[in-house]
């Protein structure tokens, strides 16, 4: 079955206030164990100067990066995810769904850049396709996209490759409607990519704690 980009971007609206909470209080062992850090070294491993952050919620990586002399730009659609990472400050922040971006670049986007990223914020299926071709003209010929997403080998009841969908019920905090998400292959990470006109790659699990099976993916997608 596939899902409503628009719905997905929906509950994302409606769940703005508990999300910020939820990260302000770090209600997710596995970002402060684990994921948080792995985006930010993969990111900063590449010495960005200038770097676009797509999804980039309440503006953490933002922040993160920006701490670390990086010039950044972070984009979401969800309005009350961008007035809370305004209020914090550290970078710009521009209210722009994936869907606005594909029709037309934002005032104050100003390519090219050497690094986007994406941090657990590509959640449909199709609209990943088209934004990956607009995400590689926005970098530098030597610009670099990096993901990070849940491990395709992590035990879900959804396989890869399937529709999975998430009702908040391990969160701390009170979160209304759930919503759905396309668990790639990773065959199907790199397909979608390369035909998108990325053509290097590179592939990091990252684990938490001692745990036997990978949490995230980390992808780095080169020209």
């Amino acid at each position: 079955m596939a899902y409503s980009e628009t719905d997905i971007l929906k509950t994302w609206q409606l769940n703005a206030k508990p999300w910020i909470e939820t990260l302000e209080n770090g209600d997710i062992p596995s970002r402060a164990l684990a994921t948080n850090q792995a985006i930010v070294d993969a990111c900063l491993s590449l010495k960005p100067q200038r770097a676009l952050d797509i999804g980039c919620g309440e503006g953490w990586l933002c922040r993160a990066l920006a701490e670390a002399g990086v010039e950044m730009t972070g984009l979401d659609g969800v309005p009350g995810l961008i007035a809370n990472a305004q209020r914090k400050g550290g970078a710009q922040y521009l209210t722009c769904s994936y869907e606005k971006l594909l029709s037309g670049l934002p005032e104050g986007l100003t390519p090219p850049y050497d690094l986007a990223v994406c941090n657990f914020a590509l959640f449909g299926k199709d609209l990943t396709v088209a934004l990956a071709e607009v995400v590689h003209s926005l970098l530098t010929a030597k610009g670099r996209w990096v993901i990070q997403t849940l491990h395709p080998d992590y035990p879900m009841a959804a396989p890869p490759g399937s529709w999975a969908t998430e009702d908040w019920s391990a969160m701390k905090r009170s979160f209304q409607s759930g919503y759905a998400w396309y668990r790639w292959t990773k065959a199907g990470w790199q397909e979608m990519l390369q035909r998108a006109g990325f053509k290097e790659f590179k592939w990091e699990e990252v684990y938490v704690g001692e745990a036997s099976s990978p949490l995230s993916l980390l992808i780095e997608a080169g020209k």
